[in-house]
């Protein structure tokens, strides 16, 4: 089985390790209570559920993730590797799995008198045997971005930017806005520092599998792709590093390796017409 179908990745690593402790730790000053683990458990279910549902009907665009890492060349090309994957058994199983959790959550009370009731003890014993592959994790974490995609600018070319906005949480759990803004903003910034190191890993993986290229460009590719050479930067200081492979190669591995599979390729050239300064 190739390692990318290896079940080795927990379903809660969508959320950052400062919310994970809030699930884990038996501190009652640090620890979610109740309404918010319920409001994070909903988080989690909706996303694979959503995730699971875009791919069995082929709605690729929902997996259309903006990061900020300027990589979306090498994200559309593994989405496009990982689609034809054939996740279909794993989805059933995940699909069944959270369902179930899903129904727990909504008739869950609360008991403060039941120890098997309380939050964090819930979270570790529905959540913490539920496993995905290395591609499913991916898209979930395509999803997550997707569902937090907002526009906030057209520049004169036409082209929308987006940017990942916390508010748009609720869409996937109305009650997130339990979790103070802090964690909120967390969230969304483990979201797209993962998906940006996810993405320049698998950039280099793909370049790996080129055939086509001499042996010494090969190498070179592989290497300013790897971990060595990535940067990790972040034009705005409010915001968590990520991680950028050079794009140059990035780029490049993504069309060699189209060319390889006689795939159709699709560039869009935009003209800006620049108004003279007088």
């Amino acid at each position: 089985m190739s390692t990318i179908l290896e079940r080795n990745i927990s379903i809660s690593s969508l959320l950052p390790a400062v919310i994970l402790h809030g699930l884990q730790t038996e501190d009652e000053e640090k620890c979610l209570d109740e309404a918010a683990m319920c409001a994070v458990a909903t988080l989690i279910v909706n996303t694979a559920l959503g995730a699971i549902k875009a791919l069995a009907k082929g709605h690729y665009k929902s997996f259309d993730a903006n990061p900020g890492n300027a990589g979306c060349q090498s994200l559309a090309v593994e989405l496009r590797r990982l689609s034809n994957l054939g996740l279909q058994d794993e989805c059933r199983s995940l699909g069944a799995t959270v369902l179930r959790i899903k129904e727990l959550v909504n008739r869950r009370k609360g008991d403060a008198k039941d120890p098997l009731s309380l939050p964090h003890l819930f979270f570790q014993k529905e959540f913490g045997d539920v496993f995905v592959s290395k591609a499913m994790e991916y898209l979930l974490h395509c999803y997550l971005s997707a569902v937090l995609r907002t526009p906030y600018q057209k520049l004169d070319s036409g082209i929308v930017m987006t940017r990942s906005e916390s508010s748009k949480l609720s869409m996937l759990s109305s009650k997130i806005t339990l979790l103070d803004g802090a964690l909120r903003r967390k969230i969304v910034e483990e979201n797209q520092r993962t998906l940006t190191r996810l993405s320049v890993h698998a950039a280099h993986e793909m370049a790996s599998r080129l055939t086509s290229l001499e042996l010494k460009e090969k190498e070179l590719v592989v290497t300013m792709l790897s971990a060595e050479n990535t940067h990790v930067f972040t034009p705005d200081p409010q915001y968590e590093p990520k991680s950028f492979g050079c794009l140059f190669y990035e780029v490049k591995t993504a069309l060699t390796h189209l060319q390889e599979e006689q795939a159709i390729v699709c560039l869009e050239s935009i003209r800006v017409l620049l108004k003279p300064k007088f």
